[in-house]
């Protein structure tokens, strides 16, 4: 994640790198989309809720727990953040997801 987030920095400054940087949140968009459009095929998503609206709560749940874990490691723990992403999962399934 340090190697990311550095690269995503020097994108802002440096044009030739910004098409890669928005491939790479791309992917991880399409990824987090691919995962809850399977909960939803599976019929594990709750019924009322927004697909594409979910896809960005979670991805920005993602993405804010990846840049505290880098800024805040001694706040929070690898521990801590499976918790809360786990937390956050519960919320919009109709089962609870299994621990890990």
């Amino acid at each position: 994640m340090e190697v990311w987030q550095a690269f995503t920095i020097q994108s802002l400054t440096e044009p030739d790198l910004q098409p890669l940087n928005a491939e790479m949140y791309d992917e991880l968009f399409q990824t987090v989309h691919f995962c809850l459009t399977k909960l939803k095929d599976d019929d594990l998503l709750l019924d009322h809720l927004d697909l594409l609206l979910e896809t960005e709560r979670l991805y920005a749940v993602i993405n804010g727990l990846a840049l505290n874990g880098i800024l805040q490691p001694h706040r929070l723990s690898p521990q801590l953040m499976r918790s809360v992403l786990q937390m956050h999962l519960e919320s919009i399934t109709k089962t609870d997801m299994p621990s890990s």
